[in-house]
């Protein structure tokens, strides 16, 4: 049936469910930090547009900073998370390959996110 694995491959599954919910949960991040840059994207345009009192512009540079400090945040998290992908199990040479490739192309988006937010 759909979803189901025969017994033999059932040891060898619950090994890699673990480390593949973690790349779910980083992706997931990843997704979060794109739509922080997509508000934060959203504050710098209005800030550039003319504010008619000191305290309109200075609500705009704090969400501002905070929204960066809050991005960063989320690179740091997913970064750790990351090098952490599938650590303390017994792995096959395969799932290893796997599990790097993985990370790999995890930590690309992640820096390709940072260079983003950079410019």
């Amino acid at each position: 049936a759909f979803g189901t694995l025969p017994s033999t491959d059932r040891f060898q599954s619950d090994k890699s469910v673990g480390w593949m919910e973690d790349v779910h949960a980083i992706e997931y991040d990843i997704q979060h930090v794109e739509k922080m840059m997509n508000e934060l994207s959203m504050l710098h345009k209005e800030h550039l547009l003319p504010q008619f009192s000191e305290d309109a512009q200075s609500d705009i540079v704090q969400k501002i900073e905070i929204m960066t400090a809050d991005i960063t945040r989320g690179y740091q998290t997913a970064f750790l998370k990351i090098q952490k992908i599938g650590r303390g199990g017994k792995f096959s040479a395969e799932e290893n390959k796997m599990k790097k490739n993985i990370q790999n192309s995890l930590a690309s988006r992640l820096q390709e996110l940072s260079i983003e937010l950079k410019r």
